[in-house]
């Protein structure tokens, strides 16, 4: 009886250890590649609430099917393509309210979107760059809008301007922020 309960602990902690390191690895390559996730379903997605709610469930899905990844393979190209799955879905439910892409084209961004995934780190870094070469001012507005999500409508009533100053002001800055990584990649060939 004693041989039977201590085989038991050992299986009991075995489990508990191979546990333990499916939970470390997840957390390791989920920390590595989350925000390249979060690019690519921005990509397709556009609005950052839906984006970060679809991030979510494709976590949890990830989480409920990592016994299924193969350990040393592309956990980003396995992930993407449970975000890709967890997107057609919010585009079926979302389908029933709005006009949207038809498959064809949503395809085509699909594949355009994984390709630019893999640059996002670098994009990133001259993003990062050029925002802290904004003013204070149109650094409010960004943090505002893309950050914190607000609408134009409330940036505009918290900031006491027009729906069209507040709109005017997002399509300077955001042409500003186009030249600015232009710069940093064109510097960054030149090399």
């Amino acid at each position: 009886m004693q041989h039977l309960q201590g085989t038991k602990m050992k299986k009991s902690e075995k489990d508990k250890n191979s546990n333990s390191l499916k939970t470390e690895e997840f957390v390791e390559l989920l920390t590595a590649n989350q925000r390249k996730i979060f690019a690519y379903i921005m990509s397709l997605v556009i609005n950052i609430n839906d984006a970060d709610d679809i991030l979510q469930e494709t976590v949890k899905i990830m989480w409920n099917k990592f016994d299924q990844f193969k350990s040393g393979t592309n956990f980003l190209a396995w992930s993407t393509t449970i975000a890709y799955y967890r997107i057609l879905e919010f585009r079926r439910q979302k389908s029933r309210n709005k006009i949207i892409f038809d498959d064809q084209v949503f395809e085509n961004l699909q594949y355009q979107a994984l390709s630019q995934t893999q640059d996002s780190d670098e994009y990133l870094v001259y993003l990062k760059h050029c925002l802290n070469k904004l003013k204070e001012s149109d650094q409010v507005i960004i943090k505002m809008r893309y950050t914190n999500g607000s609408t134009l409508q409330q940036i505009a009533s918290q900031l006491g301007r027009t729906f069209q100053s507040v709109h005017r002001s997002i399509c300077r800055i955001q042409g500003l922020l186009r030249e600015c990584i232009n710069r940093q990649i064109a510097t960054e060939l030149r090399r």
